[in-house]
């Protein structure tokens, strides 16, 4: 079913919508949860939530790409589950985004917070469009899917070495390019 069809489910409050979604993104969204939880129990439940989660927000909100708002969902999920974690469980995640810490600037509000995620995500879009298809790939294995270093060497055939070596120069050229656009870091 096309999502423009699965969405109008969501909007007619057909519970359809979740089976259909189930359908459609389910395999998907058990390997984002999976990736960042590490638990195959752990992220069963979360993609339960991400369909609950995606029946209380359609309606009122009509997403533009539904396999990205529910990849969305399911992280924002995962995340709050790791607060409750034992540190060691979240160390791969925590040591991805330490990785990124030094390319993201912090703002000092809520508001300023929000434009400046606005702002970022433009950039990192532009970003990952300037990219070839495998380091793009790589980037975003690392920093949306938080797989580790050995998961993404082996998934892309490189040592794990090397695609530590790729996501340094990866973030070496974001840093780069943030700072051409006036992003204070």
């Amino acid at each position: 079913m096309e999502d423009a069809a699965i969405i109008e489910l969501f909007f007619a409050r057909d519970e359809s919508a979740i089976a259909e979604t189930d359908r459609k993104y389910g395999p998907y969204l058990a390997g984002v949860a999976f990736g960042i939880l590490r638990s195959r129990e752990d992220a069963e439940e979360v993609v339960s939530d991400t369909y609950h989660g995606a029946w209380r927000a359609i309606p009122p909100t009509r997403p533009n790409v539904l396999r990205h708002f529910l990849a969305r969902i399911a992280r924002n999920l995962c995340f709050k589950r790791l607060e409750h974690d034992t540190a060691a469980k979240r160390a791969h995640i925590q040591t991805s985004l330490d990785e990124l810490e030094e390319c993201v600037p912090d703002g000092d509000s809520e508001p300023e917070r929000l434009w400046e995620a606005r702002e970022l995500a433009g950039l990192l879009d532009r970003f990952l469009d300037g990219l070839g298809e495998l380091d793009c790939a790589l980037f975003v294995a690392r920093y949306f899917y938080c797989q580790t270093l050995g998961e993404i060497g082996e998934r892309y055939g490189l040592s794990r070495r090397s695609a530590k070596y790729r996501l340094e120069k990866l973030r070496k050229k974001l840093r780069k390019q943030l700072e051409a656009e006036g992003v204070v870091l």
